[in-house]
């Protein structure tokens, strides 16, 4: 995929984005170690998951 297909729709590269990371997510032990020092998978997905909704 090239930069321009990327950013010629939004939409299509969010949701691909999107669903890229949730299955990687089904694969992630919630005790996943990270590289954000000290912060597990659960915490990552948490702090993602609170800027992204506020």
């Amino acid at each position: 995929m090239t930069y321009e297909s990327v950013n010629s729709s939004p939409s299509i590269s969010f949701q691909h984005e999107a669903s890229t990371f949730f299955a990687a997510l089904e694969h992630t032990p919630p005790d996943a170690v990270t590289a954000c020092t000290g912060w597990t998978a659960h915490e990552v997905v948490a702090h993602a998951a609170l800027f992204a909704f506020s």
